[in-house]
């Protein structure tokens, strides 16, 4: 069976990514071993494409148009820390995490970490 790369895209998002995604600050893998196990899960999945699997994983990344889980991580990180700051669907406390800092040069903006 052939699948082209749009369904592979939105098969692996709802499948595989969300599964690895799940609660993932709560749990992020601190180790290397959980980390690589997570990248070998990433590999799995992406391998099963059969046009690319003669690539290598960074190429099928690109091909597939696809981030690898370091960055989708930091980009999660990165709006999690947003929804804090701003106390959006969050019951964390932005003091309990952050501190403004002092100085009124900001460029425009009233936040710096």
């Amino acid at each position: 069976m052939q699948i082209d790369k749009e369904l592979f895209r939105k098969t692996y998002g709802a499948f595989v990514r969300s599964h690895l995604e799940y609660a993932v600050h709560a749990w992020r893998p601190w180790f290397k071993k959980d980390y690589l196990q997570h990248h070998q899960e990433q590999a799995r999945a992406t391998i099963m494409f059969k046009n690319l699997s003669h690539l290598p994983f960074e190429t099928r990344l690109v091909e597939l148009d696809l981030l690898p889980l370091n960055d989708r991580q930091l980009c999660d990180d990165l709006i999690q820390t947003y929804r804090i700051i701003r106390g959006r669907d969050c019951a964390l406390e932005f003091a309990d995490f952050f501190k403004l800092a002092e100085t009124e040069h900001l460029r425009g903006h009233p936040i710096k970490l």
